[in-house]
């Protein structure tokens, strides 16, 4: 690995606060993690300009208009339940602005295959009250497991210190993760126990 640091994020992505019972914390969300990964986009040969995305219909091959798109979950191949507007928004969970701690685990207890994102927490307006559960936390040696909203989505997460700071790292639920057991070509191998 070459010792190269990446550049700090200059704006946070979120701001709310860690809840832990009636303890409120005011913090800001960085981003960890730099994809310095290389994107190349689709030119035209002839001039070079870039092409555009467009919506076309599967079965008339016309142009759809962007009025004229609804958003549909597929039941079955190519069999849809189409949702409004309004019945998304419904399905929303509600953001409040708050990373719920409802307990505390031994990090190393977590399965690594688990942890999928992790951001850096800084203090919002208060450096005091972030201080303060940065030093509970280095002196716990215990993450914090919860749930926060961000994007729409309810995501599985845990808090825990790391270089002086605390780190928030969404997890994946456990219906995603596939089993390395479950793969047939591994199943019925003789293992040492």
């Amino acid at each position: 690995m070459e010792n190269f640091k990446a550049e700090p994020p200059k704006r946070s992505i979120w701001s709310g606060r860690i809840s832990i019972g009636l303890v409120n914390v005011p913090v800001k969300l960085f981003t960890m993690i730099r994809d310095n990964s290389i994107s190349f986009r689709y030119l035209h040969k002839k001039d070079g300009a870039p092409l555009k995305y467009q919506k076309v219909c599967t079965l008339d091959n016309k142009l759809v208009a962007w009025e004229d798109i609804v958003k549909g979950y597929e039941v079955s191949k190519n069999e849809f339940v189409i949702f409004t507007k309004e019945e998304l928004e419904a399905l929303r969970p509600e953001s409040d602005e708050r990373i719920r701690i409802d307990k505390f685990v031994n990090l190393v207890s977590i399965d690594p295959l688990y942890f999928d994102k992790s951001y850096i927490l800084a203090p919002d307006k208060s450096k005091d009250a972030y201080s303060l559960m940065l030093s509970a936390f280095q002196k716990m040696k215990m993450a914090g497991v919860g749930k926060f909203t961000m994007k729409n989505k309810e995501h599985p997460v845990i808090i825990h210190e790391y270089k002086g700071a605390l780190i928030l790292s969404i997890l994946r639920y456990s219906n995603e993760i596939v089993y390395p057991l479950d793969l047939e070509l591994l199943k019925n191998l003789n293992q040492s126990s």
